[in-house]
C-alpha cells in the first residue's frame, strides 16, 4: 500500500509514504524469523564500550553484557523460528567464566546444545599475536534437557591438526546429557568430564563452606609502597607479628608481604615487604587529585594471620603454599584463613594434587584463578580420617630449599660450607715427599668433592619430594576411583625446588646444559656468600645475618660479640627481628 501511495498518492501522501518506507522495510526485516542464523560476531569487552553502549547492554542484555560477542549470541535466538538453529564461532570464555554463569544457565534451560568444535588457540592459521581461544557451535532454539550433544575437543595443535582431527572424528565426547552440566557449580560447559567427577561435586561440600578465602590489598602504586626485603634496613622490618595491634605497637615501618609470585608449591615466594607503618597510615591516605582513595584495603582483619595461599595467575598446574603468621596479603596473593592444623593439611594436599588441577582447569581454563572458583572446589570430607603427615614433610623440604639461598631472610649459611660434610682426614706424608708434593698428589676433601656430595643430596631431595607428591596424587585417585582417568606421576619440572634445575631453568635445555648452568649459579652464590663474609654481613662461625643495616652503628659490638648479641637463626619467633636486634640502638 505504501508503494501505491508513492506512485499514485496526492501531494501530501506521496512524500509521507516515501519518508516512511525505509522504516517499514527495516521493521519488516527485523520481524523476519529464520531457520538458521550463522555468525562470527565482533568481540568487545565492557572496557571498550562507550557509555551509551554500556547502558544499552545492561538494560537489554543483562546476562551477556560482558562482551559484544555474547550479546550477539543471545540476540541470534530472537531471529530464529521455533525450530531454528544458532550457529556461531566466537570466544570460549562464555563456556567457563563466572561473568557468563547466568547466560550459561539460561542456555541450558531454554535451548539445546547440538554440537561443538572446541578449538582453543591457533584456530585461524598463523595470525601474529593470536591469543583468542575460540569455539564453534550449533544450538537449537527449542530445549531438550535429555539431549546428548556431540563435542570435539580440539584445543591442542595448529590449524591443520585441528582440521584433520575434526574430519577424522578424534577427541569426540557425546556421552553427557545436557542437564548434567548443572551438577558442577557455575555450570561450566565441561563436556569432557566424566560422571564420576561430576558426582563428586554433588556428593561433597564446597571448599568455601569449610574455609575462609579472602582477597587482599591493592596498593595502586607498588613502586611506592613495596620493597624487596633486602632493600630495607633489617631493623625496620617487623617479622612474625601476630596481628595489626602488635604491628602498630612495634613502631616498625615494613612488614612481610605475600604478593603471590611464581609457580612454587608448599613453601616460598617470601620476597617483599610493605610499608604498613602506623597501621597503614600512608597507604590509607594515598588519594588522587580528587581526594579519592587510590589503594584498596580489603579484609584488613585477616592481615598477619597464618594462611594457605596461591597466585592469581596460574601456570600449567596449581601451586598452593603455606604462609606463617606475620604477612599482609596482596590482591594477587589469594589466601585461605581460619584452618586448623588438620584442615590445613587436607586443603594443601587436595589443592596440590593432579585431581584438583584437572578440576581447576575445568572450572576456569584461563590464566586467572579467583577466590570464587576456589570456593566451588569440592572439599574431600570423606578423606578427613586419612593420614596427611606427608604434607608436613613436603612443607619442610620446600622450606629448607627456600632458606638455602640468600634471597630468604631465614638464610643461615651457604650449603657448600655446612658442617655436615665430613672433615677430611689428616694426611700421612710418605717418607721422602714434602707436604706440598703430597697435597698435589693426594687432594683432600676439596670444593669439587663437596659440590659432588651436595648434588647427590639434591638428587635425593628431589626424588623424595617427587615420591611424596605422587603418593599424594594416588591418595585422591584411589579414593575417587579415577585410575582410568588420571596418572599419579609428577614430572620433574613440577618439583618446585630451587635445587632442581629442570624446575629452576625450564625450557628445552639438555641435561648437560642444565648441569652446567646450575654449577655456574651455585659457584656465583658461593662467591656472593664469601663477599658477604668479607663485608661483615655473614660470619663463618655464626649462622644468619650478622650486620644488615647502615651507618656502622654498633658494628664492633655486633661483630665482636660485645654486649649486643649477633643475629640468630630464629626469624619468626623472637621479640625482635632476625634474633635479638636492639629496638633503639644508640
Amino acid at each position: 500500500q505504501l508503494q501505491t501511495l508513492i506512485e499514485q498518492g496526492d501531494s501530501f501522501q506521496k512524500p509521507a509514504a516515501i519518508k516512511l518506507m525505509p522504516f517499514v522495510q527495516q521493521a519488516w526485516l527485523l520481524a523476519q524469523r529464520y531457520d538458521a542464523v550463522i555468525a562470527n560476531p565482533p568481540y568487545m569487552g565492557g572496557k571498550g564500550m562507550n557509555p551509551e553502549l554500556k547502558i544499552f547492554a545492561q538494560k537489554h542484555f543483562p546476562d551477556s553484557k560482558s562482551d559484544l560477542f555474547a550479546m550477539f549470541m543471545e540476540r541470534a535466538f530472537d531471529l530464529l523460528k521455533d525450530n531454528g538453529y544458532n550457529a556461531q564461532v566466537n570466544m570460549q570464555s562464555w563456556m567457563f567464566l563466572s561473568s557468563y554463569q547466568a547466560m550459561r544457565e539460561k542456555l541450558l534451560d531454554t535451548h539445546t546444545f547440538i554440537t561443538m568444535a572446541h578449538l582453543g588457540a591457533r584456530a585461524f592459521g598463523q595470525i601474529s599475536g593470536e591469543v583468542v581461544q575460540t569455539t564453534a557451535f550449533v544450538l537449537a532454539k527449542k530445549p531438550i534437557s535429555t539431549y546428548r550433544p556431540t563435542f570435539f575437543r580440539l584445543i591442542e595443535g595448529n590449524e591443520e591438526q585441528k582440521q584433520s582431527a575434526l574430519l577424522s572424528g578424534q577427541h569426540r565426547f557425546d556421552a553427557t546429557v545436557q542437564e548434567d552440566f548443572k551438577k558442577i557449580p557455575g555450570s561450566p560447559v565441561a563436556y569432557w568430564v566424566s560422571d564420576k567427577i561430576r558426582n563428586i561435586f554433588t556428593d561433597s561440600p564446597a571448599l568455601g563452606t569449610v574455609s575462609d578465602a579472602r582477597q587482599g590489598l591493592a596498593t595502586a602504586d607498588n613502586d611506592r609502597f613495596l620493597r624487596l626485603w633486602h632493600e630495607i634496613e633489617i631493623n625496620h622490618v617487623g617479622f612474625g607479628i601476630a596481628n595489626r595491634d602488635k604491628a602498630k605497637q612495634s613502631a616498625k615501618k615494613w612488614f612481610p608481604y605475600n604478593k603471590g609470585g611464581s609457580f612454587r608449591k608448599w613453601y616460598g615466594n617470601q620476597d617483599f615487604v610493605l610499608n604498613w607503618e602506623n597501621d597503614g597510615e600512608e597507604i590509607r591516605n594515598f588519594t588522587d587529585d580528587k581526594d579519592k582513595q587510590r589503594s584498596v584495603i580489603r579484609n584488613p582483619n585477616y592481615y598477619f594471620q597464618e594462611s594457605v595461599s596461591w597466585s592469581d595467575i596460574t601456570s600449567s598446574t596449581n601451586a598452593f603454599r603455606v604462609f606463617p603468621k606475620g604477612f599482609i596479603h596482596d590482591s594477587t596473593g589469594h589466601s585461605i584463613f581460619g584452618l586448623n592444623e588438620t584442615n590445613k593439611k587436607i586443603v594443601l594436599s587436595f589443592c596440590n594434587n593432579i585431581f584438583a588441577s584437572g578440576i581447576i582447569k575445568m572450572l576456569n581454563p584461563t590464566m586467572h584463578f579467583h577466590i570464587g572458583y576456589f570456593n566451588n572446589l569440592p572439599y574431600p570430607k570423606e578423606l578427613e580420617n586419612n593420614d596427611f603427615s606427608s604434607v608436613n614433610e613436603l612443607i619442610s623440604i620446600g622450606k629448607t630449599d627456600w632458606n638455602n639461598y640468600e634471597t630468604s631472610w631465614d638464610f643461615t649459611e651457604n650449603p657448600l660450607i655446612r658442617e655436615q660434610y665430613p672433615t677430611p682426614p689428616v694426611p700421612v706424608i710418605p717418607a721422602g715427599m714434602t707436604a706440598f708434593e703430597n697435597k698435589a698428589a693426594n687432594p683432600t676433601y676439596n670444593l669439587s668433592t663437596i659440590y659432588a656430595d651436595w648434588q647427590t643430596q639434591n638428587r635425593q631431595t628431589i626424588a623424595e619430594m617427587q615420591r611424596l607428591e605422587q603418593e599424594n596424587n594416588r591418595l585422591f585417585i584411589d579414593a575417587y576411583g579415577l585410575q582410568d582417568e588420571l596418572d599419579a606421576d609428577v614430572p620433574l619440572e613440577q618439583i618446585t625446588l630451587t635445587v632442581n634445575p629442570k624446575y629452576r631453568y625450564g625450557g628445552n635445555l639438555t641435561d648437560e646444559q642444565l648441569a652446567q648452568r646450575f654449577q655456574a649459579d651455585t659457584l656465583a652464590e658461593l662467591i656472593s656468600y664469601a663477599i658477604g663474609c668479607m663485608m661483615g654481613r655473614y660470619r663463618l662461625d655464626k649462622p644468619g645475618l650478622i650486620y644488615a643495616h647502615s651507618g656502622n652503628i654498633d658494628f664492633d659490638k655486633i661483630y665482636n660479640d660485645g654486649t649486643t648479641p649477633p643475629f640468630g637463626k630464629g626469624v619468626l619467633g623472637g621479640d625482635f627481628t632476625l634474633g635479638q636486634i636492639p629496638p633503639n640502638p644508640p
